[in-house]
């Protein structure tokens, strides 16, 4: 209809972008630029728990919010070096992308980084212990390489915020609907 503005769900934009990152269009000599969301909890855990629901990778694609696929690359203890393979949803579009540990304090502090299509993320997840459980930060820091970038940057920041505190409330709610349910013992 003439006169009558039509909005595109953010979906189709973003994947639009991811495939132009993906095949070099927006990739230029321009230099980086980035943007940090952070978002926190207090979950009615101990951090030790809490931990080990961050790190295992039968449970992370349950609160996760768009991880389709995790796996630690070596069997073997977590520790700094320790490499991560994922598939997530990443602007409407399957990515596969390895991470790496970056620090490994148990069961304070874990930090990683991945980069895939065009895009870096520095996520840092640190714990402390409260009178309610543990409170649980998220910082997650992207880096995207290319001329349109900073212009999506708002909507960006804006959708990333959302999924940060999307996964961060559904883990509240895994962990502390275990803690509850008679079958906690087991777990």
């Amino acid at each position: 209809m003439r006169g009558r503005a039509q909005f595109v769900p953010i979906q189709h934009c973003l994947a639009v972008v991811g495939f132009l990152l993906e095949a070099g269009f927006l990739a230029t000599e321009a230099m980086d630029d980035g943007f940090d969301v952070t978002t926190e909890a207090v979950i009615g855990a101990t951090p030790e728990l809490v931990f080990e629901w961050l790190l295992d990778q039968e449970r992370i694609c349950e609160w996760a919010d768009g991880l389709i696929e995790y796996s630690w690359t070596e069997p073997g203890p977590v520790q700094v070096g320790s490499t991560y393979h994922q598939v997530f949803q990443l602007g409407g579009r399957l990515t596969s992308a390895v991470g790496e540990v970056l620090e490994y304090e148990p069961p304070h502090l874990v930090v990683s980084l991945l980069e895939a299509r065009g895009v870096r993320a520095r996520n840092e997840l640190r714990l402390h212990p409260v009178e309610r459980g543990t409170r649980v930060e998220v910082r997650h820091s992207v880096t995207v390489r290319g001329r349109l970038a900073k212009l999506l940057f708002p909507i960006m920041r804006v959708t990333t915020q959302r999924r940060m505190a999307r996964t961060i409330d559904t883990l509240k709610q895994l962990i502390e609907a275990s803690l509850a349910s008679p079958s906690s013992a087991a777990s």
